[in-house]
């Protein structure tokens, strides 16, 4: 037995939506959670920070037409809800590092030609305060940005700011 089954027999992998263990021909997803998961955020979005919009006609929503942002531009692949927020609780709080190839993989399917497009060279992830990435024993936004980066051939750089 290689060491990567046998790590998966130990840790076996677990569904990035709902945790339970997957089976041996799922990778991200359970079957169930599949079927259900949410579709990503389409058109029209806020084009500040990229909430869907109930008003095609507007180019900001609401929050960003009220108050001033210090970025350009944000990106939003699902709505912060229901099994998705779960799972980023998940993600950020219950140690679940694994989930960054699944919302890796979710971002570059929906942004990967954007990210060709602007012709990005590397990708910054937001530093937290020491005593929270003790507590937390990692940045999720760093190990995500990896796994964004690995896949996309993008540089990483989590020293720039």
């Amino acid at each position: 037995m290689n060491s990567k089954k046998l790590l998966d027999w130990l840790y076996p992998r677990r569904c990035a939506f709902c945790d339970e263990v997957l089976g041996s021909m799922e990778k991200y997803l359970c079957h169930s959670c599949r079927r259900r998961m949410p579709k990503p955020i389409g058109e029209p979005n806020c084009k500040k920070c990229g909430k869907p919009l109930v008003d095609e006609r507007k180019e900001f929503c609401t929050d960003c037409g009220k108050k001033h942002h210090v970025y350009t531009q944000g990106k939003a692949v699902f709505v912060y809800e229901g099994g998705i927020r779960n799972s980023m609780y998940r993600f950020k709080y219950g140690n679940k590092r694994e989930y960054a190839e699944f919302y890796a993989n979710a971002a570059l399917e929906k942004y990967g030609v954007w990210l060709n497009k602007i012709k990005a060279e590397v990708l910054i992830p937001i530093p937290m305060y020491s005593r929270k990435k003790r507590l937390r024993g990692y940045n999720q936004a760093e190990v995500f940005a990896r796994e964004l980066g690995r896949k996309a051939g993008i540089l990483v750089d989590e020293h720039l700011v």
